[in-house]
């Protein structure tokens, strides 16, 4: 708890700062306005740095029916859409919520790659990614499709996937 103490001189600091009453601040009477809004803002500054989190500019906030739950980028692997919902995975759980595609990436930083419509990777949480390509493919806002049919109707990957088939070991097994 924050507790600020107004105090005069004739009470002893033996009465006040004790264990069971431990103030945060202390003013002194008499004190002027100057002094008043020194603690003050003091007091205030303390209270709320206590849930600023030094990481709030690396989490992603997702707020859902349940209640707001923060996730490190650094946790996410992928986004996927899927049942008109979107879904942030990370290694051990799923989050589901109302979102579009569009709007997930446009939220995330660079490193997130939208390489399907469906699906938007975490380039840093990767295995073995060739960065010749990540520089190709991820400064582009263009989806990158992983399948396309060819003239016999056959789903086949892409040039893209097929770069990525010969250049990152690793990474069809994490995706999969």
């Amino acid at each position: 708890a924050f507790l600020l103490l107004i105090a005069d001189s004739s009470i002893s600091p033996m009465e006040y700062l004790r264990p069971s009453i431990l103030p945060t601040a202390l003013l002194l009477s008499p004190f002027n306005r100057f002094q008043c809004s020194q603690v003050l803002a003091e007091l205030i500054s303390s209270y709320c740095s206590q849930f600023k989190n030094k990481e709030d500019e690396d989490t992603f906030l997702i707020e859902t029916r349940e209640g707001r739950q923060r996730v490190p980028l650094s946790q996410i692997s992928f986004v996927e859409a899927r049942d008109k919902k979107i879904y942030i995975c990370t290694r051990s759980e799923s989050f589901g919520f109302y979102e579009t595609i569009d709007h997930m990436s446009e939220l995330l930083p660079a490193h997130f790659l939208r390489c399907h419509r469906s699906f938007i990777v975490n380039m840093e949480t990767l295995p073995q990614v060739p960065q010749e390509l990540y520089r190709q493919y991820g400064k582009s806002k263009k989806t990158q499709s992983f399948r396309r049919n060819d003239r016999t109707g056959q789903r086949r990957d892409s040039p893209a996937v097929q770069k990525l088939q010969k250049g990152g070991q690793g990474i069809w097994e994490y995706l999969n």
